[in-house]
């Protein structure tokens, strides 16, 4: 089935749910509408500028199974880029983008009950992970800066140590030396 959006580049993201998924009755019986095919509204609209006085609000398309007959469908699902594959990080960052807030995204994919997505408990833990900084804020999500490739410090030559200059010794004062003293022979 493909999944409604926000997003006027993205509008659908195709899912494979179960059948209680769509009809909301969860095995119980009976359908409470509160399943996929509680979201109602009209196909999205590919005419250029229209969601500028529209409001973003079309519905799923779900081909018909079984009893049930579909929504906005004649049997086959429309083809990328209107309806394509994303994973439950894509599609929340297209959300987010599209202006959704946080709150009604981890909601929307915790409902969606999409085959593959992670556990409720982990689709609560996501974050924006795309380029717009100010969503990364608003998120708590610090992105990462970019980084230089670290650049060499220079070799330090290493310096003498300065060495204390001698002092000079006086020199010692000349022994006197004996005269030799002229012999007389005998």
């Amino acid at each position: 089935m493909c999944h409604r959006t926000r997003s006027v580049t993205n509008p659908y993201r195709v899912i494979t749910v179960s059948q209680a998924s769509v009809t909301g009755n969860n095995r119980a019986g009976g359908g409470n509408g509160s399943g996929h095919s509680g979201h109602t509204g009209p196909v999205f609209s590919s005419v250029a500028g229209y969601y500028a006085t529209h409001a973003k609000d079309w519905g799923d398309i779900i081909p018909p199974f079984g009893n049930y007959k579909g929504l906005n469908s004649t049997g086959a699902l429309p083809g990328a880029p209107t309806c394509r594959a994303m994973s439950a990080e894509e599609f929340y960052n297209v959300q987010r983008e599209a202006g959704v807030p946080r709150s009604e995204i981890i909601t929307d994919l915790q409902e969606q009950g999409a085959i593959g997505d992670p556990a409720p408990a982990e689709l609560a833990t996501l974050v924006y992970t795309a380029s717009d900084s100010t969503l990364a804020a608003e998120d708590g999500e610090v992105q990462p800066q970019p980084t230089t490739e670290p650049q060499p410090s220079p070799t330090p030559v290493p310096t003498a140590e300065p060495q204390p200059t001698p002092t000079a010794q006086p020199a010692a004062a000349p022994e006197p030396t004996a005269t030799p003293q002229p012999t007389v022979d005998p």
